[in-house]
């Protein structure tokens, strides 16, 4: 039985680039014949030298999907610092608690909610009691200034012992600012709200 393959045709079959003589196979390995072949970017890993320096950036944006993950982060961020600024409410902490206070206004009313979160090992429960009013704008003449205060709201409200409580109510009044005093424990608390 004769070992070599043949083509149908009667040529000799190709083995890429090897010999089979006596039962023996001998390869012939070509790298130049091989990179002929080869993408740009194998070439270019296959040459010695100085590597080409990548930073942060291009490291970032070197192919599509990469580019567009770093893309959506950067606009991301730049909504949530652009929507830091234009936030509607004011917070602050007193007596181990933070309070936060929004505002939205609408058919002349102006509808408030206060969120309070326990953020140490004794907060303050009890009576907490709400003034709110209308800032204005300092007179330009001095001498006209209103003798009679502005309107205010008032409301009562109790913290308990919960971690976390809401509170909504709504002051019959609107304004670009609100004032809002709180007075927990004989601690004033002064917030500034833009209502939305």
């Amino acid at each position: 039985m004769d070992d070599e393959k043949k083509d149908p045709s009667g040529a000799k079959a190709d083995y890429g680039g090897a010999d089979y003589d006596d039962g023996r196979l001998t390869f012939y390995y070509s790298r130049e014949r091989r990179l002929e072949r080869a993408s740009p970017e194998v070439r270019a890993l296959n040459e010695f030298g100085p590597s080409q320096k990548t930073g942060l950036f291009r490291t970032l944006t070197s192919t599509k999907p990469l580019t567009f993950a770093f893309l959506s982060i950067i606009t991301a961020c730049a909504a949530m610092i652009l929507f830091s600024f234009l936030n509607n409410s004011s917070r602050t902490r007193v007596l181990d608690t933070e309070i936060v206070v929004s505002a939205i206004k609408g058919d002349g009313k102006s509808y408030l909610t206060l969120k309070k979160t326990v953020t140490g090992k004794d907060p303050y429960t009890g009576a907490v009691n709400i003034a709110v009013s209308v800032k204005k704008n300092p007179p330009s003449d001095p001498s006209r200034e209103n003798i009679l205060p502005d309107p205010m709201y008032l409301e009562t409200l109790y913290f308990s012992l919960e971690k976390e409580e809401t509170y909504r109510f709504t002051a019959p009044m609107t304004g670009e600012t609100l004032l809002v005093l709180a007075v927990l424990n004989n601690q004033t608390v002064l917030f500034t709200v833009n209502p939305r």
